[in-house]
């Protein structure tokens, strides 16, 4: 199908200057090698829901609920961290390494602050004057 629209392209373009040659009229209906390739795309993809195995339903899914892209999968990959006792653990559930990174990210305060309990802090400056229309349109 693809070579025969190309061929009716092709015929088309080299009788460009007849407005009225049949190539064209062909050309306008040429809608079927479009309409038989999202054929194709449904039957396969009907195909392979029939014949899939219980491994294969989440692939499904991802398919299904994934925008369309170029495949990738955003993944956190295994993370490895050493306990006290310097032992290896790895963490390859997505709880455990956002407990992780909750922790790295964002620890506990300081226990002993450096800042003396009844300190005194000095006046905020004030805020800056807002600036003018008239202003901007002079440094202009």
């Amino acid at each position: 199908m693809r070579k025969e629209l190309n061929r009716i392209r092709a015929d088309s373009y080299r009788n460009r200057a007849l407005t009225d040659h049949t190539s064209h009229k062909e050309l306008m209906k040429s809608n079927t090698y479009g309409e038989a390739i999202l054929l194709a795309k449904k039957q396969h993809w009907e195909n392979y829901l029939e014949e899939m195995t219980s491994d294969e339903i989440w692939t499904a899914n991802k398919y299904l609920k994934e925008p369309v892209g170029d495949g990738g999968n955003p993944k956190i990959p295994t993370l490895r961290i050493k306990d006290k006792q310097g032992t290896e653990i790895n963490m390859n559930n997505n709880w455990d390494k956002a407990n992780l990174f909750a922790v790295s990210f964002f620890p506990p305060p300081l226990a002993n602050a450096n800042v003396p309990a009844n300190y005194i802090y000095p006046q905020p400056l004030p805020d800056p004057p807002q600036t003018t229309e008239s202003q901007i349109k002079h440094q202009i």
